[in-house]
């Protein structure tokens, strides 16, 4: 009987699963979007302006953004003066020599290569209160390995201090940069023969540094400390794992000053980013920016240009300050092979 019913059930399934037609999604093509990202600083090395186009709706996967080539790029001040920037790569765009003024106020100007005109609005560079101290504290929680097996995770969260001005609306943003050293084994390199690893030592290179954390930043108001301390402010999340923390880490803040419509297109743009993805996250929502076309009101901008002053502060967290023993690191291949390393020490190490 239990043969037959599970036969019945078999059919029944077959017959339910040979009625799904597949859907066909015809979407209409949408139009490239330009997307700008800048940020104009009173730092002597200027961050580039990049620019992209949004990628169109297409059966395949994997499509990269196309880069905005052969634009003319510059920023003016409020004296009319003008800066000009010049393409090192594709779709970036780096100034010939210039660095902000706090107090001056700058705008964007591009010309793509099809001869659209693009303006920002204005933005004033504000001043920025000094980065009065960093600091770190272990933590350590319960979390199931791949194994399944309960384990203890340590990371340090790592914090910012800084002093608010009374009596004005501040905006803040942070940054961080974290830079390890790493240890491998390219010595011990395999190459694979028909299945079989095979010894292939490398020459090069068994010491890199590695940087981490160039995109991640955070962003509050002065609302509720006006005038007063900001006292611990949550910077980097920092998990103590056998490549980053066998030695030391170097851990570099910068503080920025926004404009009220930046601190708002930051704040949008982090909290889309950071959602975990239940019921209850707020929907995506419109990230107004502050470019136009001015030739065609209509179209959409994407991304925003800033200017703000930078102040920075850094803090060496060493592998003396947490009580355990951390494993080798073990990558049998030349470490420059590791994302963002370098065999080149830092100035700073």
């Amino acid at each position: 009987m239990l043969i037959k019913n599970s036969r019945i059930y078999f059919w029944i399934l077959l017959a339910f699963t040979s009625c799904i037609d597949p859907v066909e999604m015809h979407l209409e093509p949408q139009p490239e979007q330009l997307v700008v990202e800048g940020l104009l600083t009173n730092e002597a090395v200027q961050a580039p302006i990049k620019l992209s186009y949004t990628q169109r709706y297409t059966k395949e996967i994997g499509n990269v953004a196309r880069k905005a080539r052969y634009a003319t790029v510059y920023v003016t001040d409020q004296n009319n003066t003008r800066y000009n920037y010049y393409e090192n790569e594709p779709g970036n765009y780096i100034p010939e020599s210039f660095t902000g003024t706090i107090g001056n106020t700058y705008t964007l100007h591009i010309i793509t290569e099809d001869k659209k005109e693009y303006l920002s609005a204005p933005e004033k560079m504000l001043p920025t209160s000094p980065v009065d101290g960093l600091s770190a504290e272990l933590r350590s929680r319960q979390v199931i390995n791949p194994a399944g097996i309960e384990v203890t995770e340590y990371a340090f969260q790592t914090f910012v201090n800084t002093s608010d001005p009374a009596d004005e609306k501040n905006f803040y943003m942070w940054r961080w940069i974290g830079t390890y050293e790493v240890h491998t084994q390219p010595q011990d390199h395999t190459r694979d023969v028909q299945g079989t690893p095979v010894p292939d030592p490398l020459p090069c290179c068994a010491i890199c540094w590695v940087t981490e954390g160039h995109q991640n930043i955070s962003v509050r108001n002065d609302a509720l400390v006006n005038g007063n301390k900001i006292i611990k402010q949550p910077i980097a999340y920092l998990p103590v794992l056998p490549e980053n923390f066998n030695f030391k880490y170097h851990l570099q803040v910068k503080q920025y000053s926004l404009s009220e419509s930046a601190f708002n297109f930051w704040r949008i743009l982090t909290s889309q980013v950071t959602g975990v993805g239940s019921v209850q996250d707020p929907p995506p929502a419109s990230i107004p920016g502050n470019i136009r076309n001015i030739n065609d009101e209509n179209e959409t901008v994407m991304g925003y240009f800033g200017a703000s002053a930078v102040s920075t502060n850094t803090l060496f967290i060493n592998r003396t300050e947490f009580p355990f023993a951390i494993s080798r690191y073990i990558y049998a291949d030349d470490c420059r092979t590791l994302k963002n390393s370098t065999a080149t020490k830092p100035d700073f190490w």
